[in-house]
C-alpha cells in the first residue's frame, strides 16, 4: 500500500492544486500522501459505479459517456432550456 501511495505522489503533477498542496505539505510542489490516497479511493469508487451503470445499460450514463454527439446535444438542450426560461427565441 505504501508503494502505491508513493507511486501516486510521484506521478501526480504538483500543479493540480497548489493551494491544497501548500495547506497539506507546506509546499506548492509537493502532493500530500493523504490527498493522493483519497484520490485513489475515489477513482476506485467511480470505476465500480461506472461498471455497474454500464452493465445495467443505464441510458443516461451510456449516452453521456459513449455517445460522441453528447456534448453538442447537451449544449443545444441547455440553450433551448435557457431560452424557454427566459421567454426568448
Amino acid at each position: 500500500m505504501l508503494a502505491a501511495v508513493a507511486a501516486c505522489v510521484q506521478s501526480t503533477p504538483p500543479t493540480i492544486c497548489g493551494c491544497l498542496n501548500w495547506q497539506t505539505t507546506g509546499s506548492v510542489a509537493q502532493v500530500s500522501p493523504l490527498f493522493c490516497r483519497h484520490k485513489q479511493m475515489l477513482v476506485r469508487i467511480a470505476d465500480r459505479v461506472g461498471e455497474t451503470l454500464f452493465r445495467e445499460g443505464n441510458e443516461l450514463f451510456l449516452n453521456k459517456h459513449y455517445n460522441p454527439a453528447y456534448p453538442v446535444v447537451s449544449l443545444l438542450e441547455d440553450r433551448a432550456s435557457h431560452c424557454r426560461v427566459q421567454g426568448g427565441e
